[in-house]
C-alpha cells in the first residue's frame, strides 16, 4: 500500500505544513486534509507515496510522535482510501439514469476500442511505471501520457491502448478507484484514436505501416544496421576513391569489396560511439523511451543540423554524431518528445528519408562485470561458426572477407549430400585475439545482402 491515513493531527495545521514534514520520508504524491461541509478539519489526512518503501518508512517514522501537542497515529489506508475515492470521483460523474446501466455503458464502449482514459496519476509518474500495472493485463500497444502545451509537464493524465479489448475491460474492472503510487487512480473509457488518412499509393503506404510498426515496437532488431550505400560512402571517403570503383565489376570479388565495406562503417561506428559511452548492442532486451537511434542519414548533416531537426520535437538533451555518420543518437528529456520524433519520421508527415526507432535499454550503461566474464569465458577460442551464409557465397570469397580482419587459419563450408553449402561455415583463426578481433568488427554485417550471424564454436 503506498497510502497512509493520519489521525489525530491538530485542527489548525496546514496542508503544507504537513507536505514538508512527510516529504522527509519520500516522494509524496498526494496530501489531503478531510474537511466537514463547513471547511473545519476533520483532523486527519491521507498522505500518498510513490513506492510502497517509502509508506512503510514514514508509517513506522512518524507514528506515535506528536504535531505540536498532539500524539497522532500512522497506519496504512486500506480499503477506506480507496472507498473514500470512489464517493469523491461519484460526485462529479454524470448522472446517466441507473449506475447498472452506466456502468455496462463503459464496459461496451472499452470493449469497442480497448483503450483507457487514466486521470488523477502522480505528475512524477512514467510511462514506465503505468506500463509496470497496466500489462499485467495483456499486451500494451500504446502508453502516452500528454503534457501540457504551455508548460511542457504533466497533467496527471495518460491513456493506455490494449491489444486485447476485454484485457482493457479487466484491468478497468480491477484497477479502477485503487491506489496507485499514493493517489486514488480514476479510470475511463477513452474514445477510439482519430488517425487523419491522407491519400496515398498502397505501397507506399504498405512500407509506411512496416516502418512504423518496426519503429514502436518493444523489440530491438539490429541498431547498428548500416545500409549499404552509406557504409560504401564511408569506406570511399576513407580510401578517397569513388563507390564506384568498390563495386566495379570488372574487378573479381565485388561481394568481398561491399561486405568489408559495411563491416568496417558498422565497426568505425560502434567504437566512435563507445568512446563516447554509448553501447548500442549492450541493451537487455527492451526499449529505451527518451532516446532514439537515426539512421539513413544524408551526406550533408552534421551534429548542429541534426540537432535542430529533432528539436522540432522537443528538448533534447544530447546529441552524438560519429564522423561515419551512418548513425546519430539522440536523447530527449522526455518519452513523450522522443515519441513523437519516431513516429514523425515513421509516418507520412516526415519529408526526409532518414529512419529513427527506439534506442536498446541500457544504451548508456556499460556492463563491466558481464563484459569481463564474458572476455574470460570467450578468450581462448579460436573458432567461430558463422550462420546465415548466403547459398551464393564461395568459400574462396569467405576466406578473403575474413582475411581483411585477422589472420585465418582455416575455413570450412559444410556442404549438402545434394551439392550446395549448408548456410552455415567454421572460421579457425591462428590465435584466440584474432578469433576475438574478427568477431567484434563483424558483428552485424552482411555478406550477399544476409545479415551473419557469429557464435562461438564448442570444441570438437
Amino acid at each position: 500500500m503506498t497510502r497512509i491515513v493520519v489521525k489525530n493531527i491538530p485542527a489548525m495545521v496546514s496542508e503544507d505544513k504537513l507536505l514538508r514534514m512527510f516529504s522527509e520520508r519520500g516522494t509524496v504524491t498526494d496530501l489531503k486534509i478531510i474537511r466537514r461541509e463547513d471547511g473545519m478539519s476533520r483532523k486527519f489526512c491521507y498522505v500518498g507515496y510513490k513506492t510502497k518503501e517509502e509508506a512503510a518508512q514514514a508509517i513506522k517514522h512518524y507514528n506515535n510522535t506528536f504535531i505540536h501537542t498532539a500524539r497522532i497515529a500512522v497506519e496504512e489506508a486500506y480499503g477506506l482510501g480507496e472507498e473514500a475515492g470512489r464517493k469523491v470521483w461519484s460526485r462529479h460523474s454524470k448522472k446517466r439514469g441507473k449506475k447498472d446501466t452506466e456502468s455496462e455503458d463503459s464496459l461496451e464502449q472499452i470493449r469497442n476500442t480497448g483503450r483507457l482514459f487514466l486521470r488523477n496519476l502522480s505528475y512524477s509518474c512514467t510511462e514506465k511505471d503505468i506500463e509496470g500495472v497496466f500489462s499485467a493485463y495483456g499486451l500494451l500497444t500504446e502508453t502516452h501520457i500528454p503534457l501540457a502545451k504551455d508548460t511542457g509537464k504533466q497533467m496527471g493524465l495518460a491513456f493506455v491502448l490494449f491489444a486485447v479489448p476485454e484485457n482493457a475491460v479487466a484491468a478497468y474492472k480491477e484497477l479502477d478507484g485503487t491506489v496507485f503510487q499514493g493517489r486514488l487512480l480514476h479510470i475511463l473509457p477513452a474514445r477510439e484514436k482519430i488517425e487523419v488518412e491522407v491519400e496515398e499509393s498502397s505501397f507506399k503506404k504498405k512500407k509506411r505501416e512496416g516502418q512504423k510498426k518496426a519503429a514502436l515496437t518493444s523489440t530491438v532488431h539490429n541498431p547498428l544496421f548500416t545500409g549499404q550505400a552509406a557504409a560504401l560512402s564511408v569506406a570511399a571517403k576513407e580510401l578517397s576513391i569513388e563507390k564506384s570503383e568498390i563495386l566495379d565489376t570488372r574487378e573479381p570479388n565485388v561481394a568481398v569489396r561491399a561486405a568489408v565495406a559495411e563491416a568496417h562503417a558498422i565497426n568505425k561506428t560502434r567504437l566512435a560511439l563507445e568512446e563516447r559511452g554509448v553501447y548500442l548492442e549492450k541493451g537487455a532486451g527492451g526499449r529505451e523511451k527518451n532516446v532514439v537511434v537515426v539512421k539513413n542519414i544524408s551526406g550533408e548533416m552534421d551534429e548542429e543540423k541534426m540537432r535542430r531537426e529533432f528539436s522540432k520535437h522537443g528538448e533534447v538533451l544530447r546529441v552524438l554524431f560519429p564522423s561515419t555518420k551512418t548513425h546519430c543518437v539522440v536523447e530527449y528529456q522526455n518519452t513523450h518528445s522522443a515519441k513523437k520524433a519516431v513516429k514523425v519520421y515513421a509516418g507520412k508527415a516526415s519529408s526526409t528519408s532518414m529512419l529513427v526507432e527506439y534506442a536498446p535499454e541500457g544504451v548508456f550503461v556499460k556492463e563491466e562485470s558481464t563484459e569481463k566474464s564474458t572476455e574470460k569465458k570467450e578468450s581462448t577460442a579460436k573458432k567461430l561458426v558463422v550462420k546465415n551464409v548466403a547459398f551464393e557465397a564461395e568459400e574462396q570469397e569467405l576466406k578473403e572477407f575474413f582475411k581483411n580482419f585477422a589472420q585465418v587459419k582455416r575455413l570450412r563450408l559444410p556442404k549438402k549430400c545434394s551439392g550446395g553449402h549448408r548456410g552455415f561455415c567454421f572460421v579457425e583463426f591462428k590465435t584466440n585475439e584474432d578469433a576475438e578481433r574478427a568477431k567484434n568488427a563483424l558483428e552485424g554485417s552482411h555478406f550477399y545482402g544476409r545479415s551473419l550471424v557469429f557464435e562461438w564454436a564448442k570444441n570438437e
